[in-house]
């Protein structure tokens, strides 16, 4: 049995060594070539086991040394379509790099092919155009990191989530050509691209076979993705990071070679331009005409700092320039690393390079865009008016707006955006529409209700500016009806006005006029904010004050006069000594009528002296401070006289805070009435109440009712206030009708930082 299994095997060979000695050269013609013998036993062919064919190109399978065969028996078959196709002539065609087989069919025989499938057409010669030309692009908001904190910037930080690279960066090629992520491709064997949970890891080198002759610029690794870049981008910002390690495991040199390249592809992703994106930080790096920046040391391994780098890591590069402009355009963004000689290993083997990126995107101007500041709903009465504010953001700033309304026989828009209401005999409603010339695809509505004029009906200014010593006429406009217009003041100490209308700007601070017309009432806002002397204070004195810096004394802490000493050591209630840094007293109005007493603990301010008794400022107490950047609130310890010591003493007091800036000259002030946010007092038998007096708290006066002395009025600082120097802080007190003297006893004061 053995013999005969042997005997067969012996003359399949011969039969193979035959054939495969035959001309293997010819295509299928429907008849065989081969010569005739008498010892044919049954069909045959021969083909070549392996074919080579380039993407998107063809080769042909050559079946020859046919017998018994022609070529409608032939059926050809690829195990991947995928990898390469084939016709069913036997032309193949080449679909995307890598390997597959083609299985011939003839009758009962069966032959396979190995094909192999190459792509000359590929970006650093790691990735094929064709898969660049396929994959999803991240879009203009996408990939800059000022707009929505997108992917493409905070490759694991997104927005505070904290989200692993892995979900940001395919390391493994395995996502779908239309997965929004950032891809990477490296040179087999001797580069790499790992995940390093929070940030992307980029090795090459650590072939020890490397020197500084024969390494090259060839790209080892790039971390790409194909990017629409915003045409507002002003700057590409890389966060990137090396290390330096000695471990046996896992070394690395502490050397690094790197750059930003943008490849623009035609349409058919067939041929491209190249530009690197030229540096405008690097630290104290430098950066080569290949766009190379190369680095040889780490000054902090454990935060993965690169000596030399600018600050944080933070790499910033150009998006136009003379060369070039990326802005608007649809581009390959692609970092990139080389191989850069260290022969920091043993015995001067190059040891693995690592550069790596936190975070990557353009920052961009704002977005044209416009905001409308005034209201975006409003009731008009006919032949009212009404201006629309509108401030553009980004190139909208440098735009014209248009106006449009929906009904002109309702309410009508001039070119500057004035609504006029129309007269109508019913309600009715008009759009105004609203444009901008830089801010494409951007429109703003405002909804314009039109009313009929009532029988009762005027119309007042809502705000006036004036500076202290201004008059002003409030005269009504668009009347309707025969009434007589009664006008009063919020505060006569603020401002005074007759029944002419006539506003007379007596101090610092804001009032509310209020006009009445029969059933109707109006209020016009009074702001005064400027004077040219402070009451009661010369300007040369305030010139020559010396002031409190930001460091000690007066500002640093609200306790300044009484820890550790007595009041007298803090006060000068004469302005005798301008040149020292004091507190200061002065009277607002002549005669004896209001004095100021210096106690061991306390500063008494006396008002009412002799009947006179008026709600008019007296006296004040004043600094010149600096203002610290950090300046919180403002404190006022302060309590008001014990009726129970003295019949003659009221128990309660009007006070105000005002903060004064001088020009250069001291002959004008910008005026700051600060406004109580908070009252601090005690509880129990210790309890006080605190109330403000002025309307809506609008002239900032505070008045306090008590006889104990614990807590604090706390008072807002604005921010134009902070970090000024040279202001003067007034702290008022007012003269109370009360048919009793008022006495306010100051104890502490200051800015709480």
């Amino acid at each position: 049995m053995m013999k005969k299994t042997r005997t067969i095997f012996m003359c399949c060979t011969a039969l193979l060594l035959l054939l495969t000695s035959c001309d293997n050269t010819a295509d299928v013609t429907g008849s065989s070539n081969t010569a005739t013998t008498t010892t044919e036993t049954g069909p045959s062919f021969e083909v070549n086991g392996n074919l080579g064919v380039e993407v998107e190109k063809t080769a042909q399978i050559n079946v020859t040394n046919l017998v018994g065969l022609v070529a409608s028996d032939f059926k050809y078959e690829s195990y991947n379509t995928d990898i390469a196709t084939v016709n069913n002539t036997g032309l193949v065609t080449g679909i995307e790099e890598g390997q597959t087989q083609i299985l011939i069919s003839a009758k009962s025989l069966r032959k396979t092919v190995n094909i192999t499938v190459t792509d000359s057409n590929k970006l650093n010669g790691l990735v094929s155009y064709r898969k660049l030309k396929r994959i999803v692009g991240f879009n203009g908001d996408d990939s800059s990191y000022d707009y929505t904190g997108a992917p493409i910037m905070n490759i694991a930080w997104d927005q505070g989530t904290y989200e692993a690279t892995e979900k940001k960066f395919d390391f493994a090629d395995l996502a779908s050509d239309d997965t929004l992520i950032l891809r990477g491709a490296h040179v087999e064997d001797t580069a790499s691209i790992d995940n390093g949970d929070y940030v992307i890891v980029m090795s090459n080198g650590g072939d020890s076979s490397l020197t500084s002759e024969n390494i090259t610029n060839d790209v080892q690794t790039m971390v790409y993705a194909k990017v629409e870049v915003s045409q507002y981008a002003n700057q590409f910002r890389l966060w990137g990071w090396s290390t330096k390690s000695d471990l046996e495991a896992s070394p690395a040199s502490g050397y690094g070679k790197f750059r930003i390249m943008a490849y623009e592809f035609d349409e058919n992703y067939t041929s491209y331009t190249s530009n690197y994106l030229k540096a405008t930080d690097i630290g104290t790096l430098t950066q080569d005409e290949n766009g190379w920046i190369t680095f040889d040391e780490v000054s902090d391994a454990t935060n993965g700092t690169i000596a030399g780098a600018p600050a944080d890591n933070m790499f910033v590069f150009q998006v136009e320039n003379d060369n070039y402009n990326i802005k608007g355009k649809e581009i390959i963004l692609s970092i990139e690393t080389a191989n850069y000689p260290n022969t920091v290993g043993a015995d001067g083997t190059n040891v693995a390079n690592r550069f790596g990126i936190k975070r990557m995107g353009f920052g961009c101007d704002p977005k044209p865009d416009f905001n409308i500041t005034s209201e975006t709903e409003l009731s008009l009465y006919s032949n009212q008016t009404s201006q629309i504010d509108v401030s553009g953001v980004g190139l909208a700033t440098e735009g014209n707006f248009f106006y449009d309304s929906s009904d002109d026989n309702v309410a009508t828009v001039s070119e500057t955006g004035l609504i006029t209401a129309q007269v109508v005999d019913e309600n009715k409603d008009a759009t105004i529409t609203i444009t901008n010339d830089k801010a494409d695809g951007i429109s703003k509505t405002v909804l314009v209700h039109v009313l009929p004029i009532p029988d009762e009906y005027f119309e007042v200014v809502e705000n006036i500016n004036l500076k202290v010593g201004d008059s002003y006429q409030i005269v009504p406009t668009n009347v309707n009806g025969d009434k007589t217009f009664v006008y009063s003041s919020g505060s006569e100490y603020i401002a005074s006005v007759d029944q002419e209308g006539n506003v007379k700007a007596l101090n610092v601070g804001q009032v509310e006029i209020t006009v009445t017309f029969g059933a109707l009432v109006k209020k016009v806002v009074v702001n005064i904010n400027e004077t040219n002397q402070l009451k009661g204070i010369d300007n040369e004195t305030l010139k020559q004050v010396a002031s409190f810096g930001t460091t000690g004394g007066f500002p640093a802490a609200w306790d300044f006069a009484w820890s550790g000493g007595v009041t007298a050591d803090k006060i000068d209630s004469t302005n005798s000594n301008l040149s020292s840094p004091l507190i200061r007293f002065s009277k607002t109005s002549s005669g004896s009528d209001s004095q100021v007493n210096v106690l061991p603990n306390d500063i008494q301010v006396i008002s009412g002296i002799g009947g006179v008794r008026d709600n008019d400022v007296v006296s004040q107490v004043y600094v010149k401070t600096n203002i610290a950047e950090t300046a919180g609130t403002f404190r006022l310890w302060t309590y008001a006289g014990d009726p129970t010591a003295d019949p003659n003493i009221g128990d309660s007091l009007l006070t105000r805070v005002v903060v004064y800036i001088p020009n250069e000259n001291y002959t004008s002030y910008e005026a700051h009435v600060l406004k109580l946010t908070d009252a601090v007092g005690g509880s129990g038998d210790n309890a006080r109440t605190i109330n403000t007096v002025s309307n809506d708290n609008v002239t900032g006066i505070v008045g306090v009712h008590d006889t104990w002395a614990d807590g604090f009025l706390v008072f807002a600082v604005p921010e134009e206030l902070k970090g000024l120097t040279n202001a003067l802080v007034v702290i008022e007190s007012y003269s109370v009708n009360n048919e009793k003297q008022t006495r306010q006893q100051i104890r502490r004061f200051g800015f709480d930082a």
